[in-house]
């Protein structure tokens, strides 16, 4: 069996033609690499780090936990830095994708001061219902970061799931959105960073302390800006509709010995292995009927 790839988005719809063994089943993921000394990354950062630190957050993480401001500060900018990046690629691929309706989607990115009922982005929606008339959809999407250890075939095939709508003690309800996308940081983790605690005699990692350890140390400056490059990875998402899937999605609370330790939070999930991959979620986020309406065939 082949498997023909066709590319729609060209002036000649060019195609190319594989063997398609396991290869066909392919996961596809979007790697983003941010050079610390590029002078337009270390402005979109500065834009970023203004941004984050003007923003009002809930202490309290997603397991109910308070965290404190030195957690706050970069886990705030690291979240800001995941939504800029997906709105970024949002937009280059919208003008390819969309290049002669560019005027059908708006994709917006939040500007609010204030965490609360926060959508990260907007995609604005319109599309032509007779010759005068057009019509509206406006769709949300919530991208959820984190920071593996395990390295990034491993996370997106059996550890880490795309992590929808969550409840704790502080927030008793959230509004579901029509997009979930996960972005996954890759650090480079050095021994001498570990934050560690003890158990039954041995001692564990705390990844949640190392993680912020190692971004202080290695990652940004005093300043909050990178000094060194930073990786990350667009791995996919999910729908609404499949969030609200039985058969693929379920209710976990992500409880470990230093996580959500008392259960308090409890998050729709579904493994990344099941979701779209970047590309499709990409493709199914900026599709938008153009003049189909209007012809009815």
């Amino acid at each position: 069996m082949t498997i023909k790839a066709i590319n729609c988005y060209k002036d000649k719809y060019q195609s190319v033609e594989t063997e398609c063994e396991d290869d066909c089943m392919q996961h596809r993921i979007l790697k983003v690499i941010l050079k610390h000394d590029d002078e337009k990354v270390t402005k979109l950062i500065q834009n970023i780090r203004n941004k984050a630190l003007g923003t009002n957050f809930n202490s309290a993480g997603s397991d109910g936990r308070n965290r404190t401001e030195e957690e706050q500060n970069i886990k705030s900018l690291t979240g800001f830095i995941a939504e800029n990046i997906i709105h970024l690629l949002l937009v280059k691929y919208n003008k390819k994708l969309n290049k002669d309706n560019l005027d059908n989607i708006k994709i917006e990115l939040d500007n609010s001061s204030s965490s609360i009922n926060q959508i990260d982005i907007r995609i604005n929606k319109s599309w032509n219902i007779s010759i005068s008339e057009k019509d509206n959809l406006t769709e949300s999407i919530e991208v959820r970061s984190s920071f593996p250890f395990k390295e990034i075939g491993t996370t997106v095939c059996k550890t880490f799931d795309v992590l929808g709508a969550y409840i704790n003690d502080t927030k008793i309800c959230e509004n579901q959105k029509d997009y979930y996308l996960r972005l996954l940081f890759e650090l480079e983790y050095k021994e001498e960073n570990f934050i560690t605690y003890e158990k039954n005699g041995s001692n564990k990692i705390n990844y949640n302390k190392t993680t912020i350890n190692t971004l202080y140390k290695d990652y940004f400056d005093e300043n909050y800006l990178l000094k060194k490059d930073l990786v990350m990875y667009f791995v996919g998402g999910a729908t609404k509709e499949m969030m609200n899937n039985k058969s693929i999605a379920y209710q976990g609370t992500m409880e470990s010995d230093i996580f959500n330790t008392k259960e308090e939070g409890s998050f729709q999930k579904l493994k990344l292995k099941n979701s779209l991959d970047a590309v499709s979620l990409i493709k199914r986020i900026l599709s938008v009927s153009t003049n189909e309406h209007l012809y009815n065939k």
